[in-house]
């Protein structure tokens, strides 16, 4: 690119990264010819520039911590914009390391919000399938006591509730909901045998 060094003359750019490009596989993408013109290195025209930068975080980090380097990505980018000349202020950051931050984030979300609904559509079927008020708030009691339980247990081991935490949270809700309606249920159906033989099917 010239002897000069950086910043490279604005008309010596363009030549200088094509020659670059060339040994790079797939980076020819990044120039375009004007219309009638050859596809030499002198008519070549930069359309897009990329460069890749190494982040500190890694895909197991808590999401409170991809969401802080996020925003401080954000915040540079956006500054080096805000002073960059008229024809340079398109840029962006973007990274796949955002995209699972982003699906970390909705199963964090997700799992919040099937304990809820799991909680009120249980206690509606319980309710509908053995009629029983008791029953009914004493298994949504206890599908709650478990979940509350385990969220505790969790906090107290210092984890944090990313995308494989949010899965087992959502297949405990299941299993949680599952188990309690079968002894419920099975308490109702077998109340007629007496109390302790109820208890003891409602356990099959």
């Amino acid at each position: 690119c010239g002897p000069g060094g950086s910043p490279v003359p604005a008309a010596v750019m363009p030549p200088c990264m094509y020659q670059w490009s060339r040994r790079k596989e797939g980076r020819l993408r990044s120039f375009y010819y004007p219309a009638g013109a050859p596809p030499t290195p002198e008519n070549a025209k930069i359309f897009f520039l990329r460069a890749q930068f190494a982040s500190n975080i890694s895909w197991t980090s808590p999401l409170k911590v991809m969401q802080s380097d996020h925003a401080g990505w954000e915040d540079y980018i956006n500054g080096k914009i805000a002073t960059a000349p008229a024809g340079l202020r398109g840029g962006y950051q973007t990274s796949e390391a955002w995209w699972w931050m982003d699906t970390v984030a909705n199963m964090q979300t997700g799992a919040y919000s099937a304990a809820g609904i799991t909680l009120l559509l249980a206690a509606v079927v319980i309710l509908a399938g053995t009629g029983n008020v008791v029953i009914t708030i004493y298994s949504v009691g206890a599908i709650f006591v478990i979940l509350a339980a385990t969220v505790a247990t969790v906090v107290a081991m210092g984890w944090t509730l990313g995308f494989l935490e949010g899965i087992c949270f959502s297949i405990l809700i299941g299993l949680s909901v599952d188990f309690v309606i079968h002894m419920g249920h099975g308490y109702v159906e077998a109340v007629r045998l007496g109390q302790e033989q109820g208890v003891v099917l409602s356990r099959h």
